[in-house]
């Protein structure tokens, strides 16, 4: 259970950020609402400000086993393990000096520790609402938290690019990857890398996309996602990382 003094702090916190984000429009609630309606989304994923606001409500009662993967609380070694390789490694080669962005950051503990080794990166995290971890991390001044689904995330960063980008099991979920591919591109600069990864059986499908939406897959390996016991009662899944760069 959330302490009062602390859920009260970080209701505050969570509707001064809240006020801070795009305002939706109506064509981008119509689109939402036709979305929900195919159900290509989680209803949780419905808009900023609704996301938020049932996060706000829902503070007290949040429940880490409820709508979140198994990946939710990786860290950094669970997150290397995930891809398949060292990120922190990636980082220094790929963003030194750069920007780098993970996507469906969960609570942050990976980008958290990555900041901590390359205080030269500005680092970027996205998650599909706001959670009380991100709280934790607020005095890394170097990471901005935005909340963002996969498929509108271009709008979100508004023309900003990074030279690295790396994201564990968020494009499992991603219904339409030619439209979340063609985001990724949108906010990767020119020669940028991204490292991410998918079920073993969505590896076909990933494959030609990416080669068809101009990136150039540098590798893919097999690679095991672990389940967190703290957090879910399920097995460890076989998963394929890619490494791919935008020519």
């Amino acid at each position: 259970m959330i302490p009062r003094k602390l859920l009260s702090s970080q209701k505050k916190k969570g509707r001064e950020f809240l006020a801070t984000l795009p305002t939706v429009n109506a064509d981008d609630k119509r689109r939402t609402s036709a979305a929900n309606s195919e159900k290509r989304f989680s209803p949780q994923v419905v808009t900023y400000r609704s996301i938020l606001s049932q996060r706000l409500r829902n503070a007290r009662k949040y429940d880490r086993t409820k709508g979140w993967e198994v990946s939710f609380h990786a860290n950094l070694a669970a997150s290397n393990k995930a891809l398949g390789v060292s990120l922190n490694d990636q980082v220094r080669r790929k963003a030194k000096n750069g920007a780098a962005l993970e996507i469906g950051c969960g609570a942050g503990e990976t980008v958290a520790q990555l900041q901590k080794l390359n205080p030269s990166v500005r680092f970027s995290a996205t998650g599909v609402a706001i959670v009380n971890e991100w709280m934790h991390h607020q005095n890394h001044k170097q990471i901005d938290w935005h909340v963002a689904h996969i498929e509108n995330i271009a709008r979100v960063f508004q023309g900003r690019q990074f030279d690295f980008i790396y994201s564990t099991t968020t494009f499992c979920k991603v219904m339409r990857p030619e439209l979340a591919l063609n985001q990724l591109s949108l906010v990767l600069k020119k020669g940028g890398t991204v490292i991410f990864n998918v079920t073993r059986k969505n590896a076909e499908t990933f494959r030609p996309v990416l080669k068809k939406m101009g990136f150039l897959i540098n590798w893919e390996k097999p690679t095991v996602v672990e389940a967190d016991s703290r957090i879910a009662n399920t097995r460890s899944a076989e998963y394929t990382a890619f490494s791919a760069t935008k020519k």
